[in-house]
């Protein structure tokens, strides 16, 4: 049995596409993920005419990660705004 990344090689290398016409369309859901943890997604323009693939980064994880207690308020912010310890102005 080929491994997983050879047997989509060999897949995709048969398979007609192409990103302007009416078909045939890549499956919906078909995520490219890469070793550093990226990963290419595709989406549709034109109400569906056409479609591109996007690349998205891994998330980076912050170093200074707070307490969420709030998600959302009137005023909006961001996340530590929203979550400030009344009192003592730590996050």
């Amino acid at each position: 049995m080929p491994s997983p990344i050879n047997n989509f090689l060999e897949v995709a290398k048969r398979t007609e596409y192409d990103n302007q016409s009416l078909g045939p369309y890549v499956a919906w859901d078909l995520e490219i993920l890469m070793k550093d943890g990226s990963w290419f997604d595709r989406d549709t323009i034109d109400n569906g005419w056409g479609e591109y693939w996007q690349f998205h980064k891994p998330p980076v994880i912050p170093a200074n990660i707070c307490r969420v207690e709030r998600l959302a308020m009137k005023e909006g912010g961001t996340l530590a705004n929203l979550n400030m310890e009344v009192g003592n102005g730590t996050r």
